[in-house]
């Protein structure tokens, strides 16, 4: 990131490419535009952004409150949903030429475009625009397959044929897009699934890895391990009566909702009436929890050089959640489960969760899933990390 004195210097230069100065944070919004157009760096300049925030159009000083809170409200734009997929960013509070200031660093994205509610903006001097078509492709076609991550690097054996177009038009842009954008960019189909990531580029239109689990005919043909696999056990140990096994796959919506369909039919519902003058119905397991900790799994489980699916043991006194790969970038095995400390295997992937509406925001999962046992009166979920697996262990209410 960019030292004091280089911060100085870009203040002194005033507003460019660059640069932006900001009076105050109250337009979020606005904030949001400026990330994803440093982070889009439409000219391949490789240069680092900066949002300077308390310095008025002409470079004075606005003189706000920089508070400890506005810089995590701050560091948070990097977390939000309407932000796809997370741009690479630091929020500090800097004293520079004497005066408190709160600056957003933004590093142009290896995985532009960087979309702001669907939309790609760029920057052009000292204006922001949004991306045109052509535009849009040249972001897309700059990733280099090598720098990417696994889910959006092309699928072995996999062409058009095998997706669901008709799902995708009909289905899932109109929730990726707002109706406005789609009609004023008249795009060719390939070209809006490139700008998705669900092919390489517009040119060169073999589907990826997140295009084959979000719109293939059968994911498990390029991507074996893209199944769950739940076991209903009579007992506490694997080699006690099997009541029932399920096996769920399909594109990443089917798969998603069968999988909301098992967990709510595995549930145990008790009644209490000693409590109080009505009934009081408790599940065994909150169904959030369980739906947040499975997501959890399909969103960060390692899908490469694997045929494992991910194994739900649905025992008497315990249910447990196997995810295939151990902890990805910063995350490791001593700080697996720390609340803050998040990093993404298939970042596009959970961008397609969100959209798809069965993510919320990013990070935000395990501390739900949290919330929501020790509010049911369950113990706290147990956790193993290792470098090949992830284990998670719930005990009922």
């Amino acid at each position: 990131m960019l030292t004091d004195q280089e911060l100085i210097d870009l203040w002194n230069n005033g507003e460019s490419e660059f640069v932006e100065f900001k009076p105050s944070a109250s337009d979020k919004a606005d904030i949001y535009h400026d990330i994803c157009a440093f982070s889009n760096d439409v000219n391949g300049s490789g240069r680092t952004g900066a949002i300077f925030i308390g310095l008025n159009d002409d470079g004075t000083v606005t003189g706000i409150n920089i508070t400890d809170r506005l810089i995590r409200e701050l560091a948070l734009i990097r977390m939000q949903p309407h932000v796809q997929p997370m741009p690479d960013m630091a929020v500090n509070k800097h004293v520079l030429n004497g005066a408190e200031l709160a600056v957003i660093q933004v590093r142009p994205s290896d995985l532009a475009p960087v979309k702001y509610s669907g939309r790609t903006c760029i920057r052009v001097g000292t204006v922001r625009h949004t991306a045109s078509p052509e535009q849009d492709d040249r972001l897309s076609e700059r990733r280099r397959a090598k720098n990417l991550p696994f889910d959006v690097q092309p699928a072995s054996g996999v062409s058009l044929a095998d997706l669901d177009l008709q799902y995708f038009e009909q289905v899932y842009l109109p929730l990726a897009f707002a109706p406005d954008v789609i009609e004023a960019n008249k795009r060719t189909l390939e070209q809006k699934l490139a700008s998705l990531r669900f092919v390489v580029a517009p040119t060169d239109p073999l589907p990826t890895v997140l295009g084959t689990l979000v719109l293939g005919l059968d994911p498990t043909y390029a991507i074996p391990g893209a199944r769950i696999e739940l076991l209903r056990i009579d007992g506490t140990k694997l080699s006690d009566p099997v009541v029932a096994s399920l096996k769920i796959s399909g594109r990443l919506q089917d798969l998603l909702q069968q999988l909301d369909e098992v967990l709510k039919l595995n549930i145990r519902t008790s009644v209490d009436i000693r409590t109080g003058a009505r009934e009081v119905s408790k599940p065994d397991y909150p169904l959030i929890a369980l739906q947040q900790l499975t997501r959890n799994a399909v969103m960060h489980r390692n899908y490469r050089g694997t045929h494992a699916p991910i194994r739900i043991l649905w025992f008497d006194d315990r249910v447990e959640i196997h995810s295939p790969g151990g902890p990805f970038g910063r995350v490791n095995v001593a700080n697996y489960g720390h609340p803050g400390v998040t990093d993404y295997r298939n970042p596009s992937l959970a961008d397609a969760m969100v959209t798809l509406g069965y993510a919320r925001a990013y990070g935000l999962g395990l501390e739900t899933a949290r919330d929501a046992l020790a509010q049911n009166g369950n113990a706290p979920m147990e956790v193993t990390a290792t470098p090949d697996n992830i284990l998670t262990i719930l005990r009922p209410a």
